[in-house]
């Protein structure tokens, strides 16, 4: 697996051994169409990579230019693969969290441009809380990504106070982009 652009293009992300029994990484087609979307908006941005795993998504938001990433997960297994890539790459601006996600939600103050999450697909009866939680990270008019196994009702996205920005489906992943209204 490797960044698709930007000043990181093409460097490869640890993702081996024991590390593929417990991700599940975005596919390399989902981080392209997504990142074509917010390439623009991604310079100077404050992002959040939520159940960060490989950390695709949060190094391809630094490779494209985002002023700094908070990387996420409780698993010290990926975490390492995480920290790894961030010395090897001499990357400065990142911090990696190893939080869960309910801990980090409920005690973060910082406000986010981007929050990229893709969550195991066991948390699926979780994401409202998780996307509840996330509407009061968000800067207005921030972005919001998700992706999971099931396509949900778009009409639930607006009494969360997003609007559907996009949505796609690669294979069986249901993907969103949700707009901080």
């Amino acid at each position: 697996m490797v960044i698709l652009s930007g000043n990181l293009k093409n460097r490869k992300i640890p993702y081996s051994g024991s590390v593929r029994l417990v991700v599940r990484p975005t596919l390399s087609l989902i981080r392209k169409s997504v990142f074509s979307v917010l390439n623009a908006g991604l310079h100077g941005a404050i992002c959040l990579d939520l159940f960060c795993g490989t950390g695709s998504l949060g190094f391809e938001a630094i490779s494209r230019g985002a002023r700094f990433v908070y990387f996420v997960d409780n698993n010290p297994l990926v975490l390492r693969g995480v920290r790894r890539f961030i010395t090897v790459n001499s990357i400065a601006n990142a911090l990696v969290l190893p939080f869960t996600y309910t801990y980090f939600l409920s005690s973060c103050f910082i406000a986010f441009n981007y929050i990229f999450i893709d969550a195991p697909y066991s948390s699926f009866f979780c994401i409202f809380d998780i996307l509840t939680a996330c509407y009061a990270l968000l800067k207005p008019c921030g972005v919001l990504y998700f992706e999971n196994f099931r396509s949900l009702k778009f009409a639930n996205f607006n009494i969360w106070g997003f609007n559907l920005y996009r949505f796609g489906v690669k294979g069986r992943v249901y993907f969103y982009l949700l707009e901080r209204k």
